[in-house]
């Protein structure tokens, strides 16, 4: 209260008690009465007990004047005016605290509702998202739905409390609407580490750019030698196959596809193969996945794992024979656009870049593609035996994890030696010689057509369901794998030049024993030389 209210209170006070005296009853029957004894109140409690005990004094003097009527009447009207005035005040306390609040909020939210394209363009900037075919990436490679449905909901969940799961699933949709990008600004020679990127030319800088996939490492030149790797290497591989390994692990550093080549390591088991896998996985973090081979030819869900992915790993090869090597020949070579499909998504096309590296106690053949076309994809490492007097190590992948710096040096040697070799791999008189006797057991049916079992000649013929059972024979008295005889005759058909078979010769004879002649159709310059009730 002010100077001028306290004065203005003690004269009122004095008034009072004179009127008290006087049984002044135009003083009691004042409208402001009530105004001014509130007046010396002012929000304090001892003032307020004063007010009450005034207030009663002036219906008890009413009462006696003969007032009480209009006393009350003014008591009444001051009471309802001073519920208005408080509504009043209350309102615009509102009012500057609602205004100071709205000042607070962000742009994307006026108190009631979320922008949502306000929003959308807000965190797609602070962010630094893009999206491509429905996925969102940042500068450390792609983010999931769910990873952004969760802030999402973080920052509004601060705003609104009521639809918040609706809201997040509209505004995640109009980030991706916001950021959309027809294709991924990337250049595949680049190598995006944690603590920067390689360019093209293979110069290191300290900067992040938009990536599909962000390695696990950060890169230092000044890294140790990582020599529990080195000598886990030497342990499990020869010399000489240390060097294809390392090509191929700096091969898949990269997008680009160049090598066109998969990697099958096989051993009889128990070497040790599968700590590549962990170290791989180190290094690969978010860009590896895992799988298995035969998948991705019967599962048409399955290549759409591969997407944005560095490398696909197999540590445990199926050792049936493929029924389909085409999508996996499309795979290593990456020469064309894939159709991605998901479970309740629209199918759409998009490039696939993974690297397939496979382990396993042999090298799964192709049951119906007999041509080079599988083989010549195939980088092929044998791995040592394992020694009988050797103690497994049960936290050897841990310990090599740690080298995961110098490792990660190792195989960008390895990738500079590849450019370098115009993306040739080393690979050692070794290798290739497992490789093609690998080839040679896999096509048992020109091992058959090599063999004694058949001869040549221009007056040579034999019915055709003869000749498959003669090659059966063959594949069981040589440990060779049947292929069917649907798979046998086309492959007849294929090397009917190279063998000087004729395919469509007809012949006068009988089909089964008793029958009568007819022409039939047999193949021509070829028979068997076993004897056949066939």
């Amino acid at each position: 209260m002010s100077e001028a209210d306290i004065n203005t209170s003690l004269g009122f006070y004095e008034k009072f008690k004179k009127a008290v005296d006087e049984q002044d009853k135009a003083f009691f029957c004042l409208p402001s009465l009530f105004n001014n004894i509130s007046n010396i109140a002012d929000y304090d409690d001892e003032k307020n007990k004063f007010s009450e005990k005034l207030i009663d004094i002036v219906f008890d003097i009413a009462t006696k004047i003969k007032a009480k009527t209009t006393v009350e009447k003014n008591y009444n009207r001051y009471l309802k005016d001073r519920e208005t005035a408080i509504k009043q005040h209350r309102a615009e306390q509102k009012k500057k605290a609602y205004e100071a609040y709205v000042e607070t909020l962000p742009e994307w939210f006026d108190g009631e509702k979320v922008d949502e394209p306000v929003f959308a363009n807000e965190f797609r900037r602070v962010h630094e998202i893009i999206t491509v075919n429905g996925h969102c990436y940042n500068k450390d490679g792609a983010i999931s739905d769910n990873d952004i449905e969760k802030n999402i909901y973080d920052v509004i969940s601060q705003y609104i409390t009521t639809d918040t799961e609706k809201n997040t699933k509209k505004l995640l949709a109009a980030i991706k609407l916001s950021s959309n990008e027809k294709k991924f600004p990337f250049a595949p020679d680049e190598i995006h580490c944690k603590n920067g990127t390689f360019d093209s030319d293979g110069n290191f800088q300290l900067c992040k750019k938009h990536c599909i996939n962000r390695l696990n490492v950060e890169y230092s030149p000044d890294a140790p030698t990582p020599e529990k790797w080195l000598k886990f290497l030497s342990e499990l591989m020869y010399d000489e196959d240390i060097a294809t390994l390392q090509e191929y692990s700096g091969y898949c550093l990269t997008a680009n596809t160049k090598g066109q080549r998969m990697l099958s390591i096989i051993g009889d088991g128990g070497e040790g193969k599968s700590r590549l896998k962990e170290v791989f996985k180190c290094i690969f973090g978010a860009a590896i996945t895992a799988g298995h081979l035969d998948k991705l030819e019967d599962d048409r869900f399955a290549v759409a794992d591969l997407e944005n992915k560095l490398v696909f790993f197999d540590d445990d090869v199926n050792m049936s024979m493929l029924e389909n090597t085409s999508k996996l020949k499309s795979i290593v070579t990456n020469e064309n656009m894939f159709r991605i499909e998901r479970k309740c998504v629209q199918a759409y096309e998009a490039p696939i870049y993974a690297r397939i590296i496979c382990l396993g106690n042999g090298l799964p053949v192709p049951l119906h593609d007999l041509s080079d076309g599988f083989w010549r994809r195939q980088l092929l490492i044998k791995v040592k035996p394992k020694p009988k007097d050797r103690v497994d190590d049960t936290e050897l992948a841990k310990k090599l994890c740690a080298e995961i710096q110098g490792i990660f040096n190792w195989a960008l040697d390895g990738l500079k030696r590849l450019r370098k070799n115009g993306y040739k791999f080393t690979v050692s008189d070794r290798s290739k010689n497992i490789l093609s006797e690998l080839q040679s057991e896999s096509d048992s049916i020109s091992a058959f057509l090599e063999s004694d079992y058949v001869k040549y000649g221009e007056n040579e013929f034999v019915k055709k369901p003869s000749l498959y059972w003669a090659y059966e024979q063959f594949c069981d008295n040589n440990g060779f794998r049947t292929r069917t005889e649907g798979v046998f005759h086309r492959n007849i058909s294929q090397k009917a030049d190279k063998y000087k078979i004729d395919t469509k010769k007809q012949k006068l004879i009988s089909p089964k024993p008793n029958e009568k002649l007819k022409m039939t159709r047999v193949y021509g310059g070829i028979s068997h030389t076993l004897e056949t009730h066939i």
